[in-house]
């Protein structure tokens, strides 16, 4: 939703009258429909600790992380979703290209 936001812009019906479709996060996990929009259902949290990871990723030189201090110092759920995250991430990539 966050990398193609013109796509969910729309109401909580999808305009073609279908589901919402989320493709599949890796080759062995399943595609979703959503009967109604995700971006209105899924609650902000969820989001936001998407922005999170991708503000924070990055090679040699992550960005800042949301609390003081290191990864140790951050919250276990939010390390636990950017591990979540990070493992989707190098799923979608091709296979020449995963890290």
């Amino acid at each position: 939703m966050l990398a193609s936001p013109a796509e969910f812009r729309a109401g909580v019906c999808h305009p073609a009258g279908t589901a919402w479709r989320i493709p599949a996060a890796g080759p062995d996990e399943p595609e979703m429909h959503w009967p109604k929009n995700p971006r209105l259902v899924l609650p902000p949290a969820y989001l936001h600790a998407v922005r999170l990871y991708w503000r924070h990723r990055g090679g040699m030189a992550p960005g800042p992380l949301p609390d003081a201090g290191g990864v140790n110092d951050q919250a276990a759920w939010l390390m636990a979703a950017f591990g979540i995250l990070g493992g989707i991430e190098a799923a979608q990539q091709p296979e020449g290209e995963r890290p």
